[in-house]
C-alpha cells in the first residue's frame, strides 16, 4: 500500500515543465573551453602588462598622447583587461576610442593629413573672399553652398581617416563597431566614459538603472516572460524608493533613526545600503507611499507596502515555492506591477522633483 501511494504521488507530481535536453555538441563545448582559456591567459598576462604600462608612464613625454606606439600598448592592455573580465565592453570601447582619437587629433594638428589640409585651405579662401577675418566663422546654415559642400567633404574625410586609425591601432571589436555600427559605438563609448569619470554620480546612475529595468521589463512581458518582467519591475520600484530617499536625505535619515530596532537600517545615513524592506519602512513612515486607486482596485499605503514585498519575492525561489507553489506569474500580475510602478512614479515624485526625475530618466518634460 505504501509503495502504491508513493507511485500515485510520483505520477501526480510529474514535472509540468521540462528543460529540453540538448544533444552533446562538441563545438559548443570547445567554444566554452576556449572562453575559459582566454580568460585564464589574459588574467595571467595582466601583471606583466601592468608593469610595462607603469614603466612607459615613467618615461612619459609631452607628446606621448599622440604616439601610435604608446597607443597600441594601451589598446593591448585594455584588450587584456577586457578578456580577463576586469572591464566591461563599454569601458573597453571608451579606452580604445580615447587613445585612438588622441593619435588622430595629433596627426591633424601636425598637418599629417594632406587631404584635410587641402579642403581647409579651400574653405579658408572662400571665407576670405566673403570678408571673414581669421577666427571668424559663419553659422553653418548661413555659409555659401560651395563652402557647405567642402565642409561636408571635410567631415566625411575626417571620419574616414579616423576609421583608418582605428583599424591601424586596434583593428578589432571597437574598430568594427566604429565602422559598421556607429550608433552602437557612440552609445557604448558614452557609457564607458561615464563609468570612468562619473563613478560617484549615484542619483543619475540610479535613474538610468531604473529606466533600463523598466524598458527590459516591458521587453520581457512582450516575450510572455512574466516572471522576469515582474521581477524587473520590482527592482525598478526598489530603485524608485531609493531615489525618493536620496532626494530627501535628511528626512530619510531622521525617519530611519526613529524606526523600531528590528526595522531600522544598519547605516541610517546611507540609503544606498538599505534593504528593500528598509526602503519600504522609511517611505511608509515618511508618508511617501501613495494610495493607489483605479476602477478595479484600491490599495492604501500599508497594503501597497505588502504588495511591493510580494513582488520583490520573485527574486527568491524559496519564498515563491513556499507562498505560491506551482503558480505561474501571468499577464495580469505584470499589469498590476506596471500600475503600481506608474502610480508610485507619479505620486511620489511631484512638482519640481517629478520634473527633475523625468529629466534624469531621459523623458520629455512639458
Amino acid at each position: 500500500m505504501k509503495n502504491s501511494s508513493a507511485e500515485i504521488s510520483r505520477r501526480m507530481l510529474r514535472p509540468l515543465l521540462r528543460r529540453r535536453a540538448e544533444p552533446a555538441n562538441d563545438g559548443v563545448l570547445q567554444e566554452a573551453m576556449a572562453q575559459f582559456e582566454e580568460r585564464a591567459i589574459a588574467t595571467s598576462l595582466l601583471p606583466h602588462m601592468a608593469d610595462l604600462q607603469k614603466a612607459a608612464n615613467q618615461r612619459r613625454t609631452p607628446d606621448r598622447w599622440k604616439d601610435p606606439n604608446a597607443a597600441v600598448q594601451k589598446v593591448e592592455l585594455s584588450l587584456t583587461l577586457y578578456r580577463a573580465r576586469k572591464i566591461s565592453l563599454q569601458e573597453y570601447v571608451f579606452h580604445v576610442a580615447h587613445v585612438v582619437e588622441g593619435v588622430h587629433e595629433g596627426r591633424f594638428v601636425d598637418s599629417r593629413y594632406p587631404s584635410l589640409q587641402k579642403l581647409s585651405d579651400e574653405m579658408q579662401m572662400i571665407e576670405a573672399n566673403h570678408g571673414l577675418k581669421p577666427g571668424e566663422y559663419w553659422p553653418k546654415s548661413d555659409a555659401p553652398p560651395c563652402w557647405q559642400a567642402l565642409s561636408a567633404r571635410w567631415d566625411s574625410t575626417c571620419q574616414m581617416l579616423l576609421a583608418q586609425t582605428f583599424a591601424e591601432l586596434e583593428g578589432g571589436l571597437a574598430s568594427d563597431l566604429f565602422t559598421h555600427q556607429r550608433r552602437e559605438f557612440d552609445r557604448l563609448r558614452e557609457r564607458g566614459r561615464r563609468a570612468l569619470f562619473h563613478k560617484k554620480e549615484l542619483i543619475p546612475s540610479l535613474a538610468d538603472t531604473v529606466k533600463r529595468y523598466e524598458i527590459e521589463a516591458r521587453a520581457a512581458a512582450g516575450a510572455n516572460a512574466y516572471t522576469a518582467a515582474v521581477t524587473l519591475i520590482g527592482a525598478a520600484l526598489e530603485g524608485l524608493l531609493l531615489l525618493r530617499c536620496l532626494s530627501s536625505p535628511k528626512k530619510s535619515s531622521q525617519v530611519a533613526q526613529l524606526l523600531p530596532s528590528k526595522k531600522r537600517p544598519k547605516q541610517v545615513s546611507v540609503p544606498s545600503t538599505w534593504t528593500f524592506d528598509n526602503l519600504i519602512q522609511v517611505c511608509l513612515a515618511a508618508g511617501w507611499l501613495p494610495k493607489i486607486e483605479n476602477q478595479n482596485m484600491s490599495v492604501d499605503p500599508s497594503g501597497l507596502a505588502d504588495l511591493l514585498r510580494r513582488m520583490r519575492n520573485n527574486v527568491h525561489p524559496g519564498r515563491v515555492c513556499t507562498e505560491s507553489p506551482w503558480v505561474e506569474t501571468e499577464l495580469r500580475d505584470f499589469e498590476d506591477a506596471e500600475l503600481i510602478y506608474a502610480t508610485l512614479f507619479a505620486r511620489v515624485f511631484r512638482g519640481h522633483m517629478f520634473k527633475q526625475l523625468r529629466e534624469r530618466l531621459g523623458e520629455h518634460v512639458t
